[in-house]
């Protein structure tokens, strides 16, 4: 799986990219059907961050996510569960069962 991470400004790159590496690998490395994910964070309003994910499944098309919080890491957690449920659909559609 390509992964292509993007955080301008980010005060941490090398902790963001690996433990972003990490939570995606972890998610979707085993799913043969994301070849490749576009993850961007950036910084939002009022001190929250926005994290984005694009992907765009073999034989699908583009699914998009994103969420601001204050805390990265839920950020990071409700984007992914936003991508898993359009993962689901797209699942079911192409009748895949893994």
């Amino acid at each position: 799986m390509d992964l292509n991470i993007e955080a301008p400004n980010h005060p941490h790159q090398d902790k963001l990219r690996a433990y972003y590496t990490d939570k995606l690998n972890q998610k979707y490395g085993s799913k043969d059907y994301i070849t490749s994910i576009d993850v961007k964070v950036v910084e939002a309003k009022d001190n929250c961050v926005k994290v984005s994910i694009q992907t765009k499944p073999e034989g699908g098309t583009m699914l998009y996510a994103d969420h601001t919080d204050s805390n990265e890491e839920v950020a990071l957690k409700e984007v992914i569960r936003k991508l898993n449920h359009q993962i689901d659909k797209y699942k079911a559609h192409h009748n895949f069962d893994h």
